[in-house]
């Protein structure tokens, strides 16, 4: 089955196929939006910045 819409990458860890997030497992990248820490935010955001804002 063709997909709706191409998959599209919300974050290091998420994508998006036919509206559905789907999280890889075992994967765990340092969150920006919904960080734990000042460390992981810092970390989140240069992982942007690095990727040039492909993921979003």
């Amino acid at each position: 089955m063709p997909f709706i819409v191409p998959p599209s990458p919300i974050d290091g860890d998420t994508i998006v196929i036919d509206e559905r997030h789907i999280r890889i497992a075992n994967i765990d990248v340092p969150e920006i939006g919904d960080y734990k820490c000042d460390a992981e935010m810092r970390l989140g955001l240069g992982g942007e910045a690095a990727a040039g804002g492909v993921a979003g």
